[in-house]
């Protein structure tokens, strides 16, 4: 008989309990069919005793559990849409001040030293729209300094393309510290209260496992057990289309845009 991983994905955890707590229950139901009573009046006891037991931590566990799923099925959603339009904006704002000094390169570089690549934080253009989303603030906003230093007379459009790059740069900015703050700042008690209910069950079963074998044996215990895949981070008989996502959102990109 194998435990489920401690560190399997919360879903998971939930799913190989309750597993556990319905085949109690199932033996518990098939031993009260007459023509098979496959348990005496002790077993059944016993048997019903851990269940009252087991019963409460589970559903516990359930309890914790969905609001931690629904915050990030949910929580991460809006924050993250508002990230990319601010990304679509800074991206915008420097393939348009490229393009508007592209045909004044050399009178750009007369101002600022490293010229148009300098506004562009020492990259290429293809680079900087590939920048994670604090390396993306942070070019916009620099950029938006340097375009300051050259001449409105020169470049008409100076004032304008630093104003963009300056709002789109603070607009991530703000979005960054909004996802920080409001929304990321309350995974770790979630996942903390997930993670203290799965240790209670996982516990519950190890001591529950040591009093059943007063009146079961092994083969019986292992029956309660549903079977693990993935190196026992996975309940095996769950629906392949049901398979449960990881409990960490997936990843943003890079916080920096690669070396050149």
């Amino acid at each position: 008989m194998q435990f489920l991983l401690r560190t399997a994905a919360g879903g998971q955890q939930l799913r190989w309990a309750s597993s556990v707590q319905a085949s109690v229950a199932a033996h518990l139901a098939i031993a009260a069919i007459p023509d098979i009573a496959h348990l005496n009046d002790e077993q059944i006891a016993a048997l019903g005793r851990e269940k009252v037991l087991i019963d409460p931590l589970i559903a516990k566990l359930g309890a914790v559990y969905v609001p931690y799923r629904s915050f990030l099925d949910a929580g991460f959603v809006e924050i993250r849409a508002h990230q990319r339009v601010a990304d679509y904006l800074c991206d915008n704002a420097q393939t348009d001040t490229n393009t508007a000094l592209s045909n004044t390169k050399d009178e750009v570089a007369r101002h600022i030293e490293g010229g148009i690549k300098a506004i562009q934080g020492g990259y290429v253009l293809s680079r900087v729209l590939r920048a994670g989303r604090e390396a993306t603030a942070g070019l916009a906003k620099g950029a938006a300094v340097l375009l300051a230093i050259l001449p409105e007379r020169t470049f008409p459009t100076v004032k304008v393309l630093a104003a963009r790059l300056a709002r789109a740069g603070g607009l991530m900015d703000q979005y960054l510290r909004r996802e920080a703050d409001e929304v990321e700042s309350q995974r770790p008690g979630l996942r903390a209260a997930v993670r203290a209910a799965t240790n209670d069950v996982h516990e519950a079963f190890t001591q529950m496992n040591g009093r059943l074998r007063t009146h079961f044996s092994d083969v019986f215990i292992d029956s309660l057990y549903p079977q693990l895949k993935e190196r026992g981070a996975k309940v095996a008989d769950a629906p392949d289309d049901d398979e449960d996502v990881i409990v960490e959102p997936a990843p943003e990109p890079p916080a920096g845009p690669a070396t050149p």
